[in-house]
């Protein structure tokens, strides 16, 4: 991720000016890659993963520790805010973590910085807002305790940059933010709304806060900060992210009690916490063989704490670490600080040849026709749920490979297609010009007597106001063709697709695919206008009817 950050303002908030050379080094510690030094800042975040490091103050914080400044400690001094979360919005945008940072006094320029701060963790964690969104108000104005409900479309207030009432269809349909994360709620008829005790509106979350009680000013002396979201695990983190800044610009937390249909939460949760660690399996991987001293002291510079006791040693991580899962992220960390260019390379011991793998061969070369076709190839996630895989893809829901503790009801099975991701991914950016020509080949995973089987699958989607199913067949015509594999259609009647328009791919009397034009209904569940045909195949399957020959004789010329 691109960063710009202002060097003065990041040597005041530190309290030191650093030299370019160390700064450079210290910054790469971090995994940010400096692209230009000058007054402004110009930097690379390599690792995804320390969403903390898109603020300034984030940077700081670990600048800081690395010239041996103490940890700044956080702490809520009470749980006083009661936040009270109707049954409803489970469907729509379940979770919710606020935190209110009193005594604050802000400039124009942390403001500023606030506002970019809150952009990019809208941008990465939150993936354009779908995961989580942030909103800022004046806790002054508002009347608690505060209400997180769903709302009819007809619900108005004055929306963050108007000066008039609008319906919250109209913010959707003219305002410049709904018109921008509109796609967000296109699924739902009802929406997401966060009041107080007054019945004030505060947000139409994760489109736009109130005119009113969600602006910060120079003025405001107390904050209210609100996530909202699909992923618990990524509310919470976002809201720390957001109150340490706050508490680092000289604020007190305090903090909320969130009363869900049938749980209660506090958020935000400073607390750390401990990991395992053996200093022989540093020594082993490394090569290195520091004293207990030593990884104490490299340990430090990220703010981590090596504890013994008799049962061995542990290391305490900081609470918004949350990248640091297990043992091997501390022998990382160590390793940053020690410096990969001390370690001493030595050369492999068993000298081999290798080669590329047929099967990955041949997907590349089915990647090569399709791209020739003017398609262009995503990449998704193959945890989804059972809401995209069979009811917005207009089919019963069958048994799929469910996550036994998932953290998001976004993510609790793996996908047994490839389809719906293309779907989502066309219904985030129906927006763009058409014809849209997209593919995917991922794999997928099935249930067979109870034993989970993974799948390599390939799967094509055109929009185009001329998509049909003959220009679709025409795409499997061209990649079995240049296989030379020969193939058969044998009409189908499902849900996704139009009857009459849709058939069963085999090759070998073998079912191996599907292809078809998409039910107008299936679109419309998807928030898609724009006609669409598709196809899926099993690519393994495809791969093991070719004859057992040299493929690049087969191929045609």
């Amino acid at each position: 991720m691109k960063l710009e950050i202002d060097r003065s303002q990041l040597m005041d908030t530190i309290g030191v000016h650093i030299p370019d050379e160390e700064l450079v080094k210290f910054l790469r510690r971090l995994k940010i890659e400096v692209e230009e030094l000058g007054p402004v800042l110009k930097l690379e975040l390599a690792d995804t993963n320390r969403v903390e490091l898109v603020s300034l103050r984030g940077i700081a914080r670990e600048l800081g520790r690395m010239l041996g400044r103490a940890p700044k400690k956080y702490a809520v001094k009470s749980y006083s805010l009661h936040v009270f979360v109707d049954e409803m919005v489970g469907s729509i945008r379940p979770y919710i973590a606020t935190s209110v940072i009193k005594g604050i006094k802000l400039n124009d320029l942390q403001i500023k910085e606030l506002i970019q701060v809150q952009e990019r963790l809208d941008a990465t964690i939150g993936r354009n807002r779908k995961v989580t969104s942030i909103g800022l108000y004046d806790f002054s104005k508002i009347r608690p305790p505060i209400y997180y409900k769903i709302a009819p479309s007809t619900v108005r207030f004055v929306p963050l940059g108007f000066e008039e009432e609008m319906s919250l269809a109209e913010i959707l349909e003219l305002h410049p933010k709904g018109k921008e994360y509109g796609w967000i709620l296109a699924s739902t008829k009802v929406y997401p709304l966060l009041t107080d005790s007054l019945g004030q509106v505060l947000s139409f979350p994760p489109i736009i806060n109130s005119n009113d009680l969600g602006r910060v000013t120079e003025n405001t002396r107390d904050i209210l900060v609100e996530v909202t979201g699909t992923s618990l695990k990524s509310v919470e983190r976002v809201l720390k992210i957001m109150s340490m800044d706050l508490i680092d610009m000289g604020g007190v937390c305090y903090g909320s009690i969130i009363h869900y249909p049938r749980s209660l939460r506090r958020s935000p949760i400073f607390q750390d916490r401990k990991i395992s660690f053996n200093p022989e399996h540093f020594w082993k991987k490394s090569g290195v063989k520091l004293s207990i001293p030593s990884l104490r002291k490299l340990l430090k510079f990220s703010g981590f704490n090596l504890l013994s006791s008799k049962r061995g040693y542990q290391v305490q991580i900081p609470f918004y670490r949350e990248d640091v899962m297990d043992e091997v992220d501390v022998i990382e960390e160590i390793l940053l600080h020690y410096g990969y260019e001390n370690l001493t390379p030595e050369p492999f011991s068993l000298p081999t040849t290798g080669k590329v793998d047929s099967f990955w061969e041949f997907l590349n070369e089915v990647r090569e026709v399709l791209i020739g076709l003017g398609f262009h190839e995503i990449l998704s996630f193959t945890l989804t749920n059972p809401q995209m895989l069979f009811d917005q893809m207009n089919v019963k829901r069958n048994e799929v490979v469910e996550l036994l503790n998932p953290i998001t009801s976004q993510f609790s099975c793996l996908r047994n297609s490839i389809l719906p991701s293309l779907l989502e991914f066309s219904s985030r950016n129906k927006r763009y010009f058409y014809p849209q020509k997209l593919f995917e080949i991922g794999e997928v995973f099935h249930l067979y007597n109870g034993e989970i089987i993974e799948k390599i699958h390939l799967s094509a989607i055109l929009l185009d106001k001329e998509a049909s199913f003959s220009s679709m067949k025409s795409v499997l015509d061209c990649i079995l063709r240049e296989f030379r594999i020969k193939y058969f259609l044998k009409e189908v009647v499902t849900g996704t697709f139009i009857e009459g328009r849709c058939a069963e791919i085999y090759v070998n009397g073998k079912k191996i695919g599907i292809l078809g034009e998409l039910n107008p209904q299936v679109l419309e569940n998807w928030g898609l206008i724009m006609p669409a045909s598709a196809l899926e195949l099993d690519i393994g399957d495809l791969f093991g009817s070719i004859e057992n020959k040299d493929r690049s004789k087969s191929r045609s010329i």
